[in-house]
């Protein structure tokens, strides 16, 4: 006989089913046990319980976009929009997994959010969400060391893409050189300079079908050239972000972990996030 407020035998015993098939590696059919067991799970609360813990093992197998259609398919569940919004994080959906957060309070939800607005280089408003955590979460510690940690981190180094752009627009390779990209900058340079000066020479001579040819080939060069600085300001930036927030999700990250009730995060981050 089954104790009072344990699982029936049939959804024990797909869990069991479960454990085994991801002990060997088999994550895509322990997820279609379980959420198969939650499709024939009459009571709500043990079928939501099913489809966290079902979408928790595509999390396992570094599945995020399978584990966003799964979260996404359970419709408004709280539990499941913050299994959606952790996966769209994974991804680096960062805006739609936000929108899921708004107005919430729980400690997990403002973790996370913490996380999204770190990850837009809005340190700041990360470590002001972080403080709204309730003083009584796990999560709480965790939360006032990430803070104390980007508010140590001073000014990033940031390079504006327009301004960048202007400089290769005014001298080519101008923009890659304020970069440190010496290399683009000279290619730039080099091979703007010639094609500006093989046009004007063949017009010098009234060549002018060859002139219009080299200047056609110029501006494309020329517009790639501004690109190319644009670009190179937002990989700058990209870069400057994620050498500060790699380590901080790495140290201070959130795993949420399913639970009967909910989600759950370990006091403790094991690792990667």
């Amino acid at each position: 006989m089954a104790e009072e407020g344990a699982p029936p035998p049939s959804q024990q015993i797909a869990r069991q089913t479960a454990a085994q098939l991801l002990a060997v590696g088999m994550t895509r059919q322990a997820y279609a046990e379980l959420v198969r067991e939650a499709a024939r799970t009459e009571e709500e609360t043990e079928r939501a319980a099913l489809q966290r813990e079902a979408g928790a093992l595509l999390w396992q197998a570094g599945a995020w976009e399978d584990a966003a259609r799964h979260f996404s398919w359970l419709g408004d569940d709280p539990d499941a929009r913050l299994g959606l919004a952790y996966s769209l994080y994974r991804q680096g959906r960062l805006l739609p997994a936000r929108s899921l957060l708004q107005e919430r309070a729980d400690a997990e939800a403002l973790y996370l959010d913490g996380l999204l607005l770190l990850r837009q280089g809005q340190a700041e408003a990360a470590v002001r969400t972080w403080r709204r955590l309730p003083a009584d979460s796990p999560l709480a510690p965790r939360a006032l060391e990430a803070s104390s940690r980007v508010q140590a981190w001073g000014r990033i180094p940031r390079r504006s893409p327009a301004a960048t752009g202007t400089l290769s627009a005014l001298l080519p390779g101008l923009g890659q050189a304020s970069l440190g990209r010496w290399g683009e900058a000279a290619s730039a340079l080099i091979v703007n300079g010639l094609l500006i000066g093989g046009t004007v020479e063949m017009a010098r001579r009234e060549l002018w079908a060859g002139a219009g040819l080299l200047a056609f080939f110029e501006l494309g060069f020329y517009g790639g050239n501004v690109m190319s600085a644009v670009n190179g300001a937002r990989r700058f930036n990209r870069r400057a972000l994620e050498e500060r927030v790699a380590p901080l999700e790495q140290s201070h990250g959130l795993v949420l972990e399913p639970t009967s009730a909910g989600w759950s995060a370990p006091p403790a981050n094991p690792g990667s996030p």
